[in-house]
């Protein structure tokens, strides 16, 4: 009886003993042979996209005797965007974009410039969080820091704030994708050579993008043309 009871506890425990062993197997990291260190599937990378964008840009002096000084700019230009891959949940987002000022009045009256040779920097940094509703269709959303150097004929403007972008992806096909997207920030206008003589009470920027992406290590798993079967 004792022998048989034995017999039965030592076939139990190298059942337990297999099925734990199978468990480990299948949860265990993968490991880089001969060195021992864990491999990473899924790398971190990045991904850059590039199109064309607009930027509408608005300072306000508020006055209490008389209407606020109003100044608005509309400012055509190109940007170029990188974010990071595989690094969830903290994805980020580095935009940056060069501008011309096109337009520019004052209490709605055209100003035309002394020299035409101006430009604008405009920089973004976030963090990028993206939403997947559809497989054909996917948003994203990153709340960041914004930053605007401006040249104009009378100070060399430096605005900085904090701002949102949002926009959605567009799978096109396998390794292209259409961007549209925008950003809106609120900042602080009298960092720059103004901040003296013209100081400005309320600063805020609108911005629009179109842009593209063409990607090998990032291919859309769902784009609108299929790809042709060999």
């Amino acid at each position: 009886m004792r022998l048989k009871f034995a017999a039965l506890l030592l076939l139990i425990c190298s059942f337990a003993w297999g099925q734990d062993g199978a468990a480990a197997e299948n949860t265990a990291p993968a490991e880089n042979s001969g060195a021992g260190i864990p491999l990473i599937i899924n790398k971190p990378f990045v991904v850059f996209n590039e199109g064309i964008s607009a930027a509408w840009l608005t300072k306000i002096v508020k006055k209490s005797d008389r209407s606020n000084f109003v100044d608005r700019y509309f400012m055509p230009g190109l940007y170029v965007n990188m974010k990071t891959v595989n690094m969830e949940p903290f994805n980020s987002l580095v935009r940056l974009a060069l501008y011309y000022p096109l337009l520019h009045s004052f209490n709605r009256m055209p100003q035309y410039p002394q020299n035409y040779f101006h430009f604008a920097i405009d920089f973004f940094a976030g963090i990028d969080f993206e939403l997947k509703m559809w497989h054909f269709l996917s948003f994203n959303f990153s709340p960041g820091l914004h930053l605007l150097f401006h040249n104009d004929d009378r100070w060399n403007y430096l605005n900085m704030g904090i701002g949102g972008l949002a926009g959605m992806e567009l799978p096109i096909s396998r390794r292209w994708t259409i961007f549209i997207d925008g950003i809106a920030s609120f900042d602080n206008g009298n960092f720059g050579t103004n901040r003296d003589m013209e100081p400005f009470d309320i600063v805020y920027q609108y911005q629009l993008a179109l842009g593209v992406r063409y990607s090998k290590r990032l291919p859309n798993q769902y784009p609108y043309i299929k790809p042709v079967e060999p």
